[in-house]
């Protein structure tokens, strides 16, 4: 069989190195190879839907995600702007916004939990004679 027609063994080792960038956990893959390596290894970057994929990472994927953080973001800001008119709304009529908190708080919690809670509040108020 001639050299040319013989398949060609490929020797190329995937490399992966994973790092950080803006608190996204991130794996770049590098092809190294002992023979000639083909285009579609080569820098490790191709096009997919106008955008670069770089390093393992698509970018038209990524954007999408970051813009729905951020679409997120801008509805909890206004969230939490709603949420404090609302305290200022109860603090103007007379009541105590710390209390209001608080029993906003004690709601979320099961009422196993709110008891025990309760509980060693009392224990430790005893403790130090406040009761």
């Amino acid at each position: 069989m001639n050299a040319h027609l013989r398949p060609q063994k490929s020797s190329f080792i995937p490399r992966q190195q994973a790092f950080s960038v803006g608190g996204l956990a991130l794996l770049s893959t590098q092809f190294i190879g002992t023979s000639r390596e083909p285009e579609a290894f080569k820098n490790s970057v191709r096009l997919e839907h106008g955008m670069a994929d770089v390093g393992g990472i698509a970018g038209e994927r990524l954007r999408a995600f970051v813009e729905r953080v951020e679409r997120l973001e801008e509805e909890k800001a206004a969230l939490v702007a709603d949420i404090k008119e609302v305290y200022a709304e109860a603090k103007g009529v007379g009541f105590d916004v710390k209390i209001l908190r608080k029993i906003i708080g004690l709601r979320k919690l099961d009422k196993s939990d709110r008891q025990e809670q309760e509980e060693v509040l009392a224990i430790y108020l005893r403790a130090l004679d406040m009761e």
